[in-house]
């Protein structure tokens, strides 16, 4: 025992630390767990309700429901802060963590799999969301202030995009190989169709301008038949027609004009 004038500190050393109400019921308990330090929180019925913890990959915070089940963890692991929320069974059904390129939010189902995950970085936003394979079949971003959609099938290859620039609105279909097969445009002289055979080349186009009207059908070797109202310009080659009305033009398989009217 140290004397009435010692003033050096005295160390109390112990391998645990229990602290009980005066009906002799524990309510925190400090002690060294089986991964490192620990003190835990417990309610009236004596299950475990809180808990924080140093373990190996870093500090926690465990959050425990009526039955003593982990239900929030809050936890730095390396230098990667962490919120979860677990379901009843155990099973972390929704994450969000700061990462170097910034912060990620992920939901997961029942079975565990992500479904659904928002993130931030310094290109934009994103929001991915995927079926229970994994695969994403939705993803919508903003990048350098342009919004970009894409919907892809349940093997995860995109079928549907849409995107928004400072000067064209497109919308686009593609195939199961990754083409695209239609395209549809906006801009502020008008607006075009496109449409593609399997090899990507355009076969057939219809545009809609200030200027006119205009339907394009291709064949392998070029134009094979044409549609226009008077001052359309041709998209290809910016050349201006002026005709005193609508015109067809037919083509042959070599694209050489086989008639025309007016």
């Amino acid at each position: 025992m140290n004397k009435p004038n010692d003033t050096r500190p005295q160390t109390l050393e112990a391998a645990e630390f229990v602290l009980r109400d005066a009906a002799g019921r524990i309510g925190a308990r400090l002690d060294i767990g089986p991964t490192g330090p620990r003190l835990l929180l417990f309610d009236a019925n004596g299950t475990t309700r809180a808990g924080l913890a140093v373990t190996g990959d870093g500090p926690g915070l465990t959050v425990y429901d009526s039955n003593g089940k982990p239900r929030a963890g809050l936890a730095v692991i390396g230098d990667l802060p962490v919120l979860n929320l677990l379901d009843p069974g155990g099973d972390t059904r929704a994450s969000l963590g700061l990462a170097e390129d910034g912060p990620g939010l992920t939901l997961r189902d029942a079975s565990g799999n992500a479904r659904a995950t928002l993130g931030v970085t310094d290109d934009g936003p994103a929001l991915a969301l995927r079926n229970p394979a994994g695969k994403t079949c939705a993803f919508l971003s903003v990048t350098h202030d342009k919004p970009a959609l894409r919907l892809s099938d349940a093997s995860g290859k995109s079928r549907v995009g849409l995107t928004v620039t400072d000067d064209v609105s497109t919308f686009t279909v593609d195939d199961v190989s990754g083409r695209t097969r239609a395209s549809l445009g906006v801009t502020e002289g008008g607006t075009a169709l496109h449409l593609y055979d399997a090899s990507g080349e355009p076969r057939a186009w219809l545009l809609v301008t200030d200027e006119g009207q205009g339907l394009e059908l291709r064949g392998p070797a070029g134009p094979a038949i044409i549609i226009a109202t008077p001052d359309l310009r041709n998209p290809p080659t910016g050349r201006k027609s002026k005709r005193a009305a609508a015109s067809i033009h037919l083509f042959d398989h070599k694209g050489a004009a086989i008639w025309s009217a007016p």
